[in-house]
């Protein structure tokens, strides 16, 4: 007899993954249509194929489905008599069952329904995950869908559309504050409207949030007491911040908080990033800051380093990513000052992974440098550089090999101009390093054999190889053959 977690993990193979209720395509239908027919002729399978069918839901449509008391008026799907209560049983069958709502423009039925719906709240009882559009999330018919059991929330789910069908002026700070009184246990929230009223209030109320992503908010809701709150919350594992110009950071006296957090994503121009990173806590584990472009343009390069500077502060992060920050560094920079930028990222020397886009030059020295730094590091992307300065050859990936023993995703500029009679130590021990990318935009490979044995003698147990510009196909292909013979060796061996 199988029991109900194996029944369980079978009717949600046959199910359709991801997708919604709606714009469903063949194949999903049939996986779903073969999903029901499984439950119908077996008993055992009933309630655990329901359970995957019903889990998900973008629109009320499907309950007025199972209910005598719908009809059609102009095309609508409306409600026009009190709810039977064998009606209200049934619906309640199903309505058990759903764990996940995010509703949808296309709602082939009228607004009232949610008016009979709600006589019994919440719509859904067991309801774990919410995500409404702006108009939902400000009328009385937010109210419905407020369980205790909700864990995640998204208020509201579409940022598209900010202000074009409810009016920039319209405050969800009611709305969020309703949420926090009524499912107190959310573990994560999601905020993309510009006005919440009462923000930090509301924050404080949330002491189980672990995941918090605030974004397009209007900077009188981001200042110090709006820090001071997510700071105090105590088990806020995930921050994804984006501040909107004229914020006001003055956040000096917040060092001690953030007592559980791990992780941080922040958009920002530099001098937010340079005023709220040293509010976070010094065992942050993963960062990833997005710079946002300044009114007046790119900033002093000094000012840029000091942003930089500041993450010495966090001498055990593991992961760390620093996206569009070459808007900011412009090509005019001379090379020594934009090393300055770079510079104190080899401080960190617990980085399992790095990714970096600023302009900078690098060579067969800087390279040995860099290798040498991150003893740990498992992935490595230095991807945007200007090429006034020297390129590094190839035979520098050999430092890699010899000092980063854990690299197995390497983005590196290199010159491509290997000959035969190049003479590249082979690495004895076999690295995991599996895939390596070119970065320099107009290296194109002259020789692919040359170069895919030069890659080989460096990183034996390379997979793939690639880069932006031809022939990297007939370079994949070579290095395809040595990893066949490679496994052909070990049968024989």
């Amino acid at each position: 007899m199988l029991n109900n977690d194996i029944l369980q993990i079978i009717c949600a193979e046959l199910e359709y993954g991801e997708s919604y209720l709606t714009n469903l395509s063949d194949d999903e239908l049939s996986r779903r249509k073969a999903l029901l027919s499984l439950g119908l002729t077996c008993q055992s399978f009933l309630n655990p194929a329901l359970d995957v069918l019903w889990k998900k839901m973008r629109s009320v449509e499907p309950l007025l489905s199972v209910l005598p008391e719908t009809t059609v008026v102009e095309g609508k799907k409306m409600i026009l008599t009190q709810i039977a209560p064998s009606s209200w049983d049934r619906l309640g069958f199903y309505t058990s069952r759903v764990r996940e709502f995010s509703d949808s423009d296309a709602l082939n039925a009228h607004e009232s329904v949610y008016t009979f719906l709600g006589q019994r709240q919440p719509i859904f009882p067991n309801l774990k995950t919410l995500r409404l559009l702006p108009g939902m999330c400000s009328s009385a018919m937010f109210l419905y869908f407020l369980s205790s059991t909700l864990q995640e929330a998204c208020l509201p789910r579409d940022k598209l559309d900010l202000g074009a069908r409810t009016g920039q002026s319209l405050d969800l700070g009611p709305s969020l504050s309703l949420l926090v009184s009524k499912s107190p246990g959310i573990k994560s929230l999601e905020l993309q409207w510009h006005g919440y009223s009462g923000l930090p209030h509301s924050l404080r109320s949330l002491p189980q949030l672990e995941s918090l992503r605030v974004m397009n908010v209007a900077s009188p809701f981001l200042g110090r007491d709006f820090v001071k709150a997510i700071a105090s919350l105590p088990r806020l594992n995930h921050l994804n911040l984006t501040f909107s110009a004229g914020t006001s950071l003055d956040y000096d006296d917040i060092e001690q908080g953030f007592p559980s957090l791990q992780e941080v994503w922040v958009h920002g121009t530099n001098a937010d990033l340079y005023r709220f990173l040293p509010c976070l806590p010094r065992k942050l584990q993963d960062l990833i800051m997005y710079w946002n472009k300044d009114d007046d343009g790119a900033p002093p390069l000094a000012e840029i380093a000091a942003v930089t500077r500041t993450l010495l502060k966090f001498s055990s992060l593991k992961r760390l990513q620093i996206e569009h920050i070459i808007s900011s560094l412009r090509r005019d920079f001379d090379d020594p000052l934009l090393w300055t930028v770079f510079e104190p990222l080899l401080e960190l020397k617990e980085l399992e992974l790095l990714s970096y886009d600023g302009a900078l030059s690098l060579s067969d020295q800087r390279t040995a440098m860099i290798a040498c730094a991150w003893p740990c590091i498992r992935d490595l992307s230095l991807g945007a550089f200007i090429w006034d300065g020297d390129v590094p050859s190839v035979q520098s990936l050999a430092n890699f090999a010899q000092h980063c023993p854990n690299l197995e995703y390497l983005t590196y500029p290199v010159r491509l101009d290997v000959s035969n009679a190049t003479a590249i130590p082979p690495t004895l021990a076999r690295h995991p390093l599996r895939q390596f990318i070119c970065s320099v935009d107009a290296a194109e490979v002259q020789n692919p054999l040359i170069v895919a044995l030069a890659l080989h003698q460096i990183f034996p147990g390379l997979k793939y190889a690639g880069g932006s510009v031809g022939r990297w196909d007939e370079v994949q292909t070579v290095l395809d053959s040595f990893q066949f013979l490679r496994v052909q060796n070990r049968q024989f061996e």
